[in-house]
């Protein structure tokens, strides 16, 4: 039995300008110029970033056109070395070793499967890609392709995620008791998390991040996995409380909301007592996709699957137009 892992994809809407992008009739120029994964290439400080597979007609399992455009894009640090331990260690002490990448390729780090429909974005991430640094990279890549070649749109764009209208309206309608975020010191202190947002609350947070020095021994950083922080902005009284600040309240909400970085460890407690998470306020869903049995790597064909019929079932409800 093939291996899975369960994954979270994400509904987007691609944004320039705070409007809305067709990003698919963009890409799709931008592909035409580039006949290989190598033209696809972007480095910066030593990062590697490509699309890997692109299928520009994709089809349904019955090989019906579903329309749109899947991109699979892979990221690694050129030449890196991955350490190693000794799986039949005989002495006291396993020192280990590195092991370097064939000759011409790098590890895969970091990759991202996307289902792109005019500005309709469907993302699923691994390894950390997030949807900001994927939007970053289709940016540069169009600016540099669109250099020789003025059939090319330069664009610069971002992703935008897409709220439930459901669970907005009890913010809207009930009022916000209290706002509560969490995170791990890990995340914090290594992974930046929150360091981009817009959002007062979560820029907050992530400047507590900033107490942990980013230079740890494995027991620090094992240590650090270990440890969460809250930070909870709470109402001082119910319904009673101020005009002001029951606005403030509800304005830091959907803030939160708004923030496309803060996609997970948050909660939102209405004056009614309902609790919202971000399952419930931006459209997303856990899937199980498959994995490659010797790596940690996802499966294309699977997550292409996941992506595709997640999108189906978006229109069959008809979010996609909300």
């Amino acid at each position: 039995m093939a291996k899975k892992t369960t994954k979270t994809i994400h509904y987007l809407r691609a944004q320039q300008n705070h409007s809305l992008f067709d990003l698919e009739v963009a890409l799709r120029r931008v592909l035409s110029a580039a006949s290989t994964v190598q033209d696809t290439q972007i480095e910066q400080y030593n990062q590697l970033t490509q699309i890997m597979h692109r299928t520009l007609d994709p089809k349904d399992a019955k090989g019906n056109s579903i329309g749109g455009l899947l991109i699979h894009i892979g990221s690694g640090t050129k030449d890196e070395h991955i350490r190693t331990m000794s799986n039949r260690p005989v002495q006291q002490d396993d020192h280990g070793g590195t092991q370097a990448p064939p000759s011409g390729y790098s590890f895969l780090r970091k990759e991202a499967f996307l289902y792109i429909v005019g500005h309709h974005v469907i993302f699923c991430g691994h390894g950390f890609l997030s949807a900001s640094t994927v939007a970053s990279y289709l940016s540069l890549l169009s600016n540099k392709l669109g250099e020789n070649n003025p059939d090319i749109v330069h664009f610069n764009i971002e992703f935008k995620a897409v709220g439930n209208c459901d669970k907005l309206s009890l913010i809207q309608q009930h009022g916000v008791k209290s706002i509560l975020l969490d995170a791990s010191a890990y995340q914090l202190s290594r992974n930046r998390l929150y360091q981009d947002s817009r959002s007062t609350i979560a820029k907050a947070l992530g400047k507590v991040g900033s107490v942990f020095t980013s230079e740890l021994s494995d027991e620090e950083l094992e240590a650090q996995s270990e440890i969460h922080i809250n930070l909870e902005v709470l109402l001082n009284g119910n319904s009673r409380a101020s005009i002001e600040a029951q606005s403030l309240m509800q304005e830091q909400a959907e803030e939160i909301i708004d923030d496309e970085t803060v996609n997970q460890g948050f909660s939102i407690t209405t004056q009614q007592g309902e609790v919202i998470q971000p399952s419930d306020v931006k459209l997303s869903k856990s899937v199980r996709i498959g994995r490659y049995d010797e790596a940690n790597s996802l499966l294309p064909d699977s997550a292409f699957t996941a992506i595709s019929e997640y999108f189906l079932e978006l229109q069959s409800r008809n979010l996609t137009e909300q």
